[in-house]
């Protein structure tokens, strides 16, 4: 039997992952046995089953590091079934709509300006540290209420808690100083951001919220950063298409759609327990049995529609924030492509990394040049 992550050794698909299969199991390297899903229509069905549940204290729920067992105690919108996770989602639906999305457009966009204008000049920059990367963590910042300031936090914990290279006793560590501040942030319920305003309204249940809080912060930060990386390298690599973009802008959320197809960040996949068996296409789960759709490999899957992809998921736990990362992916596009000229790799492409390691993969460095104004 396969084991399960697949070794990625960059920026290709492992082979085992290249061609969508009907489910099949795998060991998982953390221990057990789960259901690997790689084709669109086992992917659809599993996760619109109302017997898949996210609820990492189900029998049978695949871990996909052994670290990953230390975010069983948090309750948050990922990780809870219905009627708890309806609750929550109704309470913070209202921030992620599509009207809510296009609202901040013109904040995201000022600071994305904001980032380029000292790159103009320098002629050549790492288009995640300087660019990706600040520009995801800023726009959460706001969107949540928190200071600018503590972006430098959101970025280390981030990491820690999502590198499979992280031992469990230090990850442990980082949940509970993230679990700290945001409780901290909860108690003092300043500003309008989100959460202040969701501690007011008081009929939040405050562990659900301060765990929805803390996935949001570690989901919404490096998803984001990850898909603008991936967009801008595309970018660097094809001058054709970046002219294309630039002289339609219009174009941009259609290209934008196709890299998060082709570029799907969710490195390893989406992770269920079967309560009751689940009919796939392909096969029949019974219940206690774990399941892995691995989205990669979905969103290559040739019996996909056209310019459809299940990038943020599918069901009731689709991604809340889907809208508003589609709103800074285009914005990070438009803000290089209207600054920086010109724009190409500063190195070969093979000699690019990627962060295969973590549960967000993207490039970990995107050194870039342009021409200078």
């Amino acid at each position: 039997m396969e084991t399960y992550p697949f070794p990625r050794p960059g920026r290709d698909l492992p082979d085992a992952l290249a061609s969508a299969e009907g489910a099949r199991p795998v060991a998982l390297r953390s221990g057990g046995v789960a259901w690997l899903l790689t084709a669109r229509g086992d992917a659809r069905a599993a996760l619109a089953s109302a017997h898949a549940s996210a609820d990492p204290r189900r029998d049978g729920y695949p871990f996909l590091a052994p670290g990953g067992r230390v975010l069983r105690a948090r309750r948050s919108l990922l990780r809870v079934d219905d009627p708890e996770h309806a609750q929550l989602r109704r309470a913070l639906a209202p921030a992620f709509t599509p009207s809510a999305a296009a609202a901040a457009r013109a904040a995201v966009a000022r600071r994305l300006r904001a980032l380029v204008a000292p790159l103009a000049p320098a002629g050549a920059g790492d288009l995640v540290a300087d660019l990706a990367s600040p520009a995801a963590a800023g726009a959460l910042c706001d969107l949540l209420g928190f200071p600018a300031a503590d972006q430098v936090l959101f970025t280390r914990l981030t990491h820690l808690l999502g590198s499979h290279a992280t031992p469990e006793p230090v990850k442990a560590d980082a949940e509970a100083a993230l679990a700290d501040y945001v409780r901290a942030a909860m108690r003092a319920s300043a500003g309008n951001g989100l959460v202040a305003r969701l501690v007011r309204r008081g009929d939040v249940d405050p562990a659900g919220l301060a765990g929805s809080v803390q996935t949001l912060i570690t989901a919404g930060f490096e998803t984001v950063a990850a898909q603008t990386a991936w967009a801008l390298l595309e970018l660097c690599e094809d001058p054709a298409l970046a002219d294309r973009l630039r002289r339609d802008r219009t174009q941009i959320p259609v290209f934008v759609e196709t890299s998060l197809a082709a570029n799907t960040v969710i490195h390893h996949g989406i992770t269920r327990a079967a309560t009751a068996a689940i009919a796939l296409p392909s096969a029949t789960l019974a219940p206690g049995e774990g399941i892995i759709v691995a989205l990669p490999a979905v969103n290559r899957d040739p019996a996909a529609p056209a310019g459809r992809h299940l990038a943020f998921g599918y069901g009731a736990h689709q991604c809340l924030g889907r809208h508003l990362a589609r709103v800074q992916v285009a914005a990070g596009v438009e803000a290089v492509l209207a600054s920086l000229p010109g724009l190409r790799l500063a190195e070969e492409a093979t000699a690019l990394t990627y962060t295969t390691g973590e549960g967000v993969i993207g490039p970990a460095a995107l050194p870039a040049a342009w021409d200078r104004p």
